[in-house]
């Protein structure tokens, strides 16, 4: 049974559309202090990493092999961001810390959705799509900061709402 790339970007677009709003709710409904709710950005990952072939398709026609690089980075910070939440139920009994594998994820991340913004300039996508990548990237970086203001976090898990679900938008609108 082979899957089609028109499946696919169905596929990609809807689990960048269901991140989008889970970031969204994440954002406007979960405290920063609260701890419990770290299943929603495994959920986050797990979806990302099922769209990351139609992130490629999107990406592919673009430019020459850059989509090859931040698919991958996006991929390993996306296991890596896995990794550390499955560390952070395993800290819970046996003390092992997640917080450096779990900031290093997400600043790949960040960094491959500046990365994302600067391909989309040059491509298909639409052009707001390429300035909110590089807004997002921009906004995002600073949380890792120590002395981050506390409303930055909340900024940047709006904006990584609204670029996942652009992403799908623009992955839908590449589809046709």
């Amino acid at each position: 049974m082979s899957i089609s790339k028109a499946n696919l970007k169905k596929i990609g677009s809807t689990c960048l559309f269901v991140n989008g709003f889970i970031f969204l709710f994440y954002a406007l409904f979960v405290p920063a202090f609260v701890h419990g709710v770290h299943w929603l950005i495994t959920l986050v990952a797990i979806l990302f990493l099922l769209s990351l072939p139609a992130i490629y398709h999107s990406l592919h026609r673009v430019h020459g092999g850059a989509e090859k690089v931040v698919v991958a980075l996006l991929g390993l910070a996306m296991v890596v961001i896995i990794a550390s939440d499955l560390l952070f139920a395993l800290s819970i009994l046996s003390g092992l810390s997640h917080e450096l594998a779990y900031a290093l994820g997400n600043a790949v991340f960040i960094i491959c959705i500046f990365a994302i913004g600067a391909i989309a300039l040059k491509g298909r996508f639409l052009k707001w799509f390429g300035y909110l990548s590089i807004l997002t990237g921009i906004i995002g970086l600073p949380t890792y900061v120590p002395q981050a203001p506390s409303l930055l976090p909340t900024i940047s898990l709006l904006l990584l709402g609204f670029w996942s679900l652009a992403f799908g938008f623009n992955i839908t609108k590449l589809r046709k």
